[in-house]
């Protein structure tokens, strides 16, 4: 049959390689935990990986729950702004900056620029609840959803584990602090 040989070879960046050539490509972290707080350790010193705009967008849009109603408020009234800068329509502007929040303290953490607020909210966040969150099995990379199994960096699935995995995963996530 032509499927039957296709479990054994993996997709790489490189090209299609067999089981055996990828075992030393695969490593396994030892704990979320261990791994968040490297990250954060790393973050404070400014050093910070590639991805870790994509790690502070999923905080700030997936793990709700988990924000400070400030965080959460400085969140929306970011994207407000950016709505009505991009809007087309004076009006529609106008509408969209007078939902933005007059909070003072939503204010001072945007003071500092976007970026550095994603910055610190996600050091928060994975300093009080790394350990909570969803991660790959595999490399303990964070998931887009609380909910997901399918890894955004190797692609790895754990959908047979869904229901036995232990923490919040499962109710992450579903309360906005503004609702």
């Amino acid at each position: 049959m032509f499927c039957s040989g296709l479990s054994q070879w993996t997709f790489t960046i490189s090209g299609y390689r067999h089981a055996r050539h990828t075992k030393a490509l695969v490593t396994t972290r030892a704990s979320p935990r261990r791994d968040s707080l490297a990250l954060c350790r790393k973050m404070r010193n400014d050093e910070l990986p590639d991805y870790w705009r994509e790690d502070a967008k999923t905080v700030l849009f997936s793990y709700t729950s988990l924000l400070t109603r400030t965080e959460a408020e400085a969140c929306r009234t970011h994207l407000l702004e950016e709505k009505a800068v991009h809007s087309s329509h004076k009006d529609m502007a106008a509408m969209l900056r007078s939902k933005k929040s007059e909070d003072k303290d939503v204010i001072d953490a945007l003071k500092v620029g976007y970026d550095e607020f994603m910055k610190r909210t996600m050091i928060r966040v994975f300093e009080e609840h790394g350990e909570k969150m969803n991660r790959c099995p595999k490399r303990a990379a964070l998931c887009r959803t609380p909910r997901a199994c399918l890894c955004p960096r190797c692609n790895h699935t754990w959908y047979e584990k869904r229901n036995t995995q232990p923490g919040i995963a499962h109710n992450v996530g579903k309360r906005s602090p503004l609702s």
